[in-house]
């Protein structure tokens, strides 16, 4: 299904913590979640970027990390607790996106987590 465009309204990773997206509009701003299966160090990965764009990390409890804009990849990590969710966002910067290539979002666990639930909806 399309990516969320708020906060309130994230779409949940699918259970392969991997996704391919195409903004919608120069001002796009995608939204995602998934909550955490075990407790570790997650990284989160923005990446085949066909044009500049942001990426950000927002913990429930109100603290985000960003990554600014570059065609290259995007790296952030964060270590969470088990049952922790985290909000993603990936934003265009520069007014510059693609309409028809995507980007990738790629999340990936702690060493031997297992597979995480998706987030109800």
């Amino acid at each position: 299904g399309l990516p969320g465009d708020s906060r309130q309204g994230a779409r949940p990773l699918p259970s392969t913590l991997k996704v391919a997206s195409i903004m919608r509009s120069a001002t796009d701003q995608q939204w995602w979640t998934f909550t955490a299966s075990s407790a570790g160090q997650y990284s989160i990965r923005l990446h085949d970027l066909p044009s500049a764009y942001g990426l950000g990390i927002h913990h429930a409890g109100g603290s985000s990390s960003s990554a600014s804009s570059t065609l290259t990849d995007r790296v952030l990590t964060r270590v969470l607790s088990a049952g922790q969710r985290l909000d993603i966002s990936v934003s265009v910067r520069n007014g510059q996106h693609s309409a028809t290539l995507p980007y990738s979002l790629t999340v990936t666990p702690p060493v031997g987590a297992p597979t995480p639930t998706p987030t109800p909806t």
